[in-house]
């Protein structure tokens, strides 16, 4: 009689309460994303060398700190702000050779994982900023006119999650209360250039 083994025993992780939990399922794009993390992280540090300072719409020491938990690796969203980021910090003029192939490749990815059927339903933070993010690469690279639809999408998303709702403040922590605010101001600049 041939021997049979049992099942394997389902994955957990402990997290912060000390409960058991299933770790999270790497996306279609985690193996690329794994290849390219060192490129990838460098990139970000220019991102928070060269923009951060004028358009403080993330919060780094959180995203520095998801990156290296490795949420990119399950979380589309995150994956898509962290390319897009990188990418913007590439199309901006520097001195460094094949950033504009890396750039191009990081924001098709970024929109890959950003341009989905659900977009609109429960924005958070990081959706408004990697669609800021978006349009700011798209006016770097292509011009204004490329940037317009892009500006009017970070607008709608951030009127969804009702940044323009002052209560709606209440609900985040310090940190995000401050991202939340800078992206507000940044989109209500924006807007006034993008209105009819």
């Amino acid at each position: 009689m041939p021997a049979t083994l049992p099942p394997p025993a389902p994955l957990h992780f402990t997290c912060r309460n000390g409960a058991l939990e299933t770790p999270p399922i790497a996306h279609e794009k985690a193996s690329f994303l794994r290849v390219i993390d060192p490129i990838l992280r460098a990139d970000l540090e220019g991102y928070f060398h060269r923009v951060y300072p004028l358009c403080p719409i993330v919060d780094p020491v959180s995203v520095k700190s998801r990156l290296d938990m490795g949420v990119h690796l399950h979380d589309k969203n995150f994956a898509a702000l962290v390319l897009a980021l990188a990418s913007l910090a590439l199309a901006l003029p520097n001195d460094s050779d094949g950033s504009d192939d890396r750039s191009d490749v990081y924001i098709a990815h970024a929109l890959e994982f950003h341009n989905t059927p659900k977009l609109g339903i429960k924005p958070n933070l990081e959706t408004v900023a990697t669609s800021m993010t978006i349009a700011a690469f798209s006016r770097a690279r292509y011009g204004a006119d490329a940037a317009y639809l892009r500006n009017k999408e970070a607008v709608g998303l951030a009127e969804l999650l009702q940044l323009h709702q002052p209560q709606r403040y209440n609900s985040f922590s310090d940190d995000e209360r401050g991202v939340a605010l800078n992206i507000y101001w940044i989109l209500a600049v924006a807007e006034r250039c993008v209105a009819l």
